[in-house]
């Protein structure tokens, strides 16, 4: 059991502590420093150019180069630090060193390391470069999400900044603290679910094989008091924290069952794909409530097919395993979203039911010249394919990546090229297939 649980935390190809188990720790890091009991702080290490050290010593060889670089941060950092891997290319450092100047000299000797670090992949040199952001974690600090999303902003100012090396995150002038942003979110949104202020659009999901049938995604969208939308970004952090993102899921399953019995009454074969956040992973009385609205619409179980994010369902397993196995009972189906990126994606198929995996988006740009994401897409595909799941490719941007994703069985394509989100239901499902 003691072997089975030191598995679970670890990443198999580093050997570091994997991020599941780097938010837990994080998690509790930030409750502590809230409650006023030990500030810390948060540092991602990214590697820049991991793009052209797989150019130069291949993708199969690139796991040594992590490797490597694993052991470098590994053997520097300090006493008490946590270390893990947190994406393909990012390691994450939770550290006691809070204090700003002490902070900063932390990242310059993490960039030394990794700078000068020369990795030697079977007789071919590659030099990693480090770009680095951090975030204090205070009394005022938000939640894990929030913090990851401030070192991202820092992370890409680093990289589009040759100048930078590291960037500490630094609230703006009159930037709310946390509690002041989901109290103000909390207010709007209530409001907003009072008095209608949102409103559905539709994208279309169309098959390049000619299967029958019409498919859209289902898309929310907040409406200030003029009736202009609000970016989901701008609140959802704060609905998720306070548990006002469930709430919006309930509104948008709603309006989605009431919908659909229109445009199946009127002669479409029309299936929706409607998103779930982590507060309705989360809500144990979701399925009791889903339940209901099927008795009370009488559609089609097969023709709702609800979706999670692959990062939620990996942070909240044992949830998704439940949720997707109640759906399957009343006879949903299930997609996993932003599928593709994980360390190891399909394990989650033999934990989870899944009927369909949308593509992440990462590994739809530049499609159509790069060979790497091709071929990342085509090995999902010829995968999923053997496990009877169905793919789709989403931000296709262009006939010609269209073409490709065809060439490469790819099953449904979705994005502006179609047609952009809208609150119509128009596409005509016979143009392509």
């Amino acid at each position: 059991e003691e072997q089975i649980n030191y598995l679970s935390q670890r990443d198999i190809v580093t050997g570091l502590y994997n991020r599941k188990y780097f938010m837990e720790v994080l998690d509790t890091a930030i409750n502590r420093a809230t409650q006023g009991e030990q500030n810390s702080a948060l540092i991602q290490i990214d590697i820049a150019n991991i793009s052209e050290i797989k150019e130069v010593v291949g993708v199969a060889a690139t796991d040594l180069v992590i490797v490597d670089i694993a052991k470098i941060l590994d053997s520097s950092k300090r006493e008490n630090e946590l270390l893990a891997r947190f994406g393909e290319e990012s390691f994450t450092l939770l550290t006691e060193q809070s204090n700003t100047e002490n902070l900063k000299d932390h990242l310059q000797r993490l960039v030394s390391v990794v700078n000068k670090h020369v990795c030697d992949v079977e007789g071919k040199a590659v030099s990693p470069r480090a770009c680095i952001g951090a975030s204090q974690i205070d009394e005022n600090a938000p939640d894990a999400n929030e913090l990851l999303l401030r070192i991202e902003k820092c992370i890409n100012e680093v990289k589009s900044d040759n100048s930078l090396e590291f960037q500490i995150y630094v609230p703006a002038e009159g930037e709310m603290t946390q509690k002041q942003q989901d109290s103000f979110w909390t207010l709007k949104l209530q409001n907003a679910l009072r008095n209608d202020h949102f409103k559905l659009l539709f994208q279309p999901i169309v098959s390049l094989h000619g299967d029958p049938g019409e498919r859209y995604e289902l898309y929310v969208k907040l409406l200030d008091e003029n009736g202009e939308e609000i970016a989901a970004s701008d609140f959802m952090a704060s609905a998720e924290r306070t548990g006002m993102a469930s709430a919006l899921d309930r509104w948008a399953i709603a309006k989605a069952f009431s919908k659909l019995a229109e445009v199946r009454h009127s002669g479409h074969d029309t299936s929706f794909f409607i998103k779930l956040t982590e507060g309705s992973l989360l809500d144990p009385h979701l399925l009791p409530w889903i339940s209901e609205r099927l008795r009370e619409s009488r559609l089609p179980p097969a023709n709702l097919i609800f979706e999670i994010k692959e990062d939620l369902i990996v942070t909240h397993l044992k949830q998704a395993k439940s949720l997707v196995k109640g759906l399957k009972a009343l006879h949903c189906k299930f997609a996993i979203d932003d599928f593709g990126t994980g360390l190891n994606p399909f394990q989650l198929l033999k934990a989870l039911d899944a009927d369909y995996l949308k593509i992440d988006k990462s590994l739809m740009e530049d499609i159509s010249e790069n060979r790497e994401n091709q071929d990342a897409i085509r090995t999902i595909t010829d995968t999923a394919h053997a496990s009877n799941k169905v793919t789709i490719a989403k931000f296709v941007e262009d006939a010609t990546a269209l073409s490709v994703l065809w060439g490469m069985g790819v099953n449904y394509i979705q994005g502006n090229f179609l047609q952009e989100a809208s609150e119509t239901m128009e596409y005509d499902f016979s143009a392509i297939g």
